[in-house]
């Protein structure tokens, strides 16, 4: 006879997905697993925030140009985001709405905050400029 299930189904493999309180029917997702531990003393979240979107596709061009990040959350949420590859956490810039100026090759990510919310996952473009390619890319 089953006496317990969970379907674990987390969007980010850094996350895991538990009952909480411990032996409850409430499942939450929580930021750090806690294998052989109580959930009890974790903080649970119910969602994670929606990634930030990018106005321009990743690809090779031409000429210098500018790229919008867009936040489609609709609670009080900040977007982070980096331009050298590096993943984007609270303390990298935030986006306040000027647009990002591509005048070099870049990698683009961005990542949603919010207090009570899991991050969402990040969102990525690589810009290349004035780049001689001849493999499909």
């Amino acid at each position: 006879m089953l006496l317990s299930e969970l379907f674990v189904n987390c969007e980010d493999l850094d996350n895991s997905t538990g009952r909480y309180p411990d032996g409850s029917g409430t499942i939450r997702l929580f930021q750090r697993g806690t294998p052989s531990s109580t959930n009890d003393q974790s903080n649970a979240y119910t969602e994670y925030l929606e990634a930030p979107l990018f106005s321009m596709p990743s690809g090779i061009y031409d000429q210098s140009f500018s790229v919008t990040i867009t936040n489609p959350n609709t609670q009080p949420s900040s977007v982070h985001y980096t331009i050298d590859g590096s993943e984007p956490n609270i303390l990298s810039p935030t986006y306040i709405g000027e647009p990002v100026q591509v005048m070099y090759s870049i990698v683009l990510k961005a990542r949603a905050f919010a207090m009570n919310y899991l991050p969402s996952q990040f969102t990525a473009a690589s810009y290349l400029l004035n780049v001689s390619h001849t493999t499909p890319v």
